[in-house]
């Protein structure tokens, strides 16, 4: 958690890149909340991209995954965010299945070895917020 960069409250969420892989570089995290078919789930949330080299390809993103009762996915949208920015706000939509049980929602930091992936490449995440109508 960082207390000093946050959008709203008193911190914001991160993750960053502390050594490089051998393979890619993934780290995530996520929420599980019960689906509500039929409707519309909107996730809405900020993120903040730091120290993105300009020969770096690492993404930060924001998602919904949708899930039958099997764990089966069913549907997955999301939004990435490259290169050096300030607070963005992404929003992203997903039509819940008529079949989905659950939703994941989700935000994570990706990079490649071979996208020149940097260490102290960081991703902050605040103020989320989920409506499904």
């Amino acid at each position: 958690l960082d207390t000093v960069v946050k959008h709203g409250g008193n911190q914001s969420s991160s993750i960053t890149v502390n050594s490089v892989p051998a393979v890619d570089y993934f780290a995530e995290a996520a929420q599980r909340v019960v689906a509500v078919p039929g409707r519309t789930a909107t996730l809405t949330g900020w993120v903040n991209t730091q120290a993105f080299s300009n020969v770096s390809v690492t993404s930060a993103s924001v998602g919904i995954a949708a899930y039958d009762a099997n764990g089966n996915v069913l549907a997955v949208q999301s939004q990435s965010l490259q290169g050096q920015n300030n607070w963005t706000l992404r929003t992203v939509a997903l039509l819940v299945p008529a079949t989905a049980t659950e939703l994941k929602l989700f935000y994570n930091l990706y990079g490649s070895v071979a996208g020149n992936i940097q260490v102290g490449e960081k991703a902050r995440y605040d103020d989320f917020n989920l409506i499904q109508q």
